[in-house]
């Protein structure tokens, strides 16, 4: 079965299954220093990755607001999203578009997903020493942790929601 991308259009649609085409990111990464990498890519690779990095991303914040259609694929487009760059950070988001950043993180993660492979990373990964005698313990030397989501790309969403498996979270202050 041939791989089809459905890119959310911002009406909520049930079978999207991307924030961007690969023409959005085919574009998005010539300008980029990055952008010889992902020109090696097929466009099948390129749906691949651009749908998983969607998946993924869903699946690992948890995003300000609310979804606007509770049958939506996606978790945008979302209603009650403070947007985070107007003065006073009271006026909300248009609930009928995917944030620039969203989009940008996308394309990004898409590529980072190609330099990784996830499915092979050893078990214990993060683990220095472990030993059960008597007591159990456990070292972590944080050095050798996997990201999932890389910082730089958390940079992007931060105005949008907070990585789920964060141990704290970014809380904007807001004065009325």
């Amino acid at each position: 079965m041939a791989i089809e991308i459905i890119v959310e259009d911002g009406t909520g649609l049930d079978t999207a299954n991307s924030y961007v085409s690969v023409e959005y990111a085919d574009a998005f990464h010539e300008a980029s220093l990055n952008g010889a990498a992902w020109a090696t890519k097929t466009d099948t690779q390129k749906m691949q990755a651009l749908i998983t990095a969607t998946r993924m991303l869903d699946q690992l914040y948890i995003w300000n607001g609310q979804m606007v259609e509770e049958t939506q694929a996606l978790q945008w487009p979302r209603i009650y999203v403070n947007d985070p760059d107007h003065a006073g950070g009271r006026e909300y988001m248009p609930d009928d578009e995917i944030p620039a950043a969203i989009q940008k993180a996308t394309a990004l993660y898409a590529l980072a997903l190609f330099a990784v492979d996830y499915e092979s990373l050893p078990q214990g990964q993060g683990i220095s020493s472990f030993s059960l005698d008597g007591v159990m313990s456990v070292s972590f030397d944080p050095a050798t942790v996997m990201e999932l989501v890389p910082a730089w790309i958390r940079a992007l969403l931060n105005k949008y929601g907070a990585l789920a498996a964060s141990k704290s979270r970014d809380v904007r202050v807001v004065r009325t």
